[in-house]
């Protein structure tokens, strides 16, 4: 018997452009400033996505660009080496990025797709906690430390 997947979309409006917004995706020093402590980011096709999160990096996101469409399109697969939260295997789902011009900003669209059900309600909040930081650190703000450190000592 199969389990039942489901989907996740989260949509955020960034008062920056596109080519701005796109950065926070491909380059790793700007990925940490709103997601995770560290990032190693190998933006091309088949190019490594490691993301540590936690205190003392309990956890680890990993997955592979599959596509990258400058400041229109990103597609990476996710899951986790290791967490204190979620079961999900290293690279098993597909989260897109797309990023729309919007006036003077961008209109940015995640969607995480192949998520088991039982993953869904953490994954949604994640991502639209970690999307609320890109919000903020791409229109030139500071999000403060990442919330994953929440209670680290």
């Amino acid at each position: 018997m199969r389990s039942q997947v489901d989907r996740v979309t989260v949509t955020r409006r960034i008062r920056a452009a596109p080519e701005r917004v796109y950065g926070f995706f491909t380059d790793p020093t700007l990925w940490s400033r709103w997601q995770g402590t560290s990032a190693t980011v190998d933006a091309q096709p088949g190019g490594v996505l490691l993301v540590a999160m936690g205190h003392g990096g309990s956890g680890l996101a990993e997955g592979r660009f599959v596509e990258l469409d400058p400041f229109e399109r990103i597609v990476f697969t996710w899951g986790w080496a290791r967490s204190p939260l979620s079961t999900l295997p290293p690279g098993s789902t597909v989260v897109t990025v797309l990023l729309r011009a919007d006036g003077d900003g961008t209109l940015v669209t995640l969607t995480h797709d192949s998520l088991p059900q039982v993953e869904r309600d953490i994954h949604e909040a994640g991502w639209s906690l970690y999307l609320d930081r890109l919000v903020t650190v791409a229109e030139g703000g500071d999000p403060g430390p990442d919330p994953s450190l929440a209670g680290a000592e």
